[in-house]
Formats: C-alpha cells, sequence, structure tokens
C-alpha cells in the first residue's frame, strides 16, 4: 500500500471490495480491517482518500436510487 501512494499518491487510489463476492467470503468490515492493515503506514488523510474519501470526489452527487 506504501509503494502505491508513494507512486500514485492517495488521491489516485480507492479501496474496492469485490462485491458480492466479499459478503460470501469475509464480508465488508474483514475486508476494510485487511486494507487499514495494509495501510498502516499512512496517514489518516491518507486512508480517508483511499477508504471512501476519492470516491467521493468522483461522486459529488453521491451513490445510489436517490442521488441526484
Amino acid at each position: 500500500m506504501r509503494v502505491l501512494v508513494e507512486t500514485f499518491g492517495a488521491a489516485r487510489i480507492v479501496w474496492g471490495s469485490d462485491f458480492p463476492y466479499v459478503t460470501l467470503e469475509c464480508g465488508y468490515d474483514k475486508s476494510a480491517a485487511i486494507v487499514k492493515e495494509c495501510g498502516a503506514n499512512l496517514t489518516d488523510e491518507q486512508l480517508e482518500l483511499v477508504m471512501g474519501g476519492n470516491l467521493g470526489r468522483m461522486f459529488p452527487g453521491g451513490w445510489g436510487d436517490d442521488a441526484s
């Protein structure tokens, strides 16, 4: 994770869960915990970008049926 962030920058990386398969394997919580463990050497700001902040920038209107 450190090498990815050093190479591309945290603002260009997003976490993906491989839905729906992750629900059959370990679930979202465990999947996210693995990413956070791999990113333990990242700053809180970098980890926030990777874990959802970047997607918020990509989809500023939100995600789902109620998004406008």
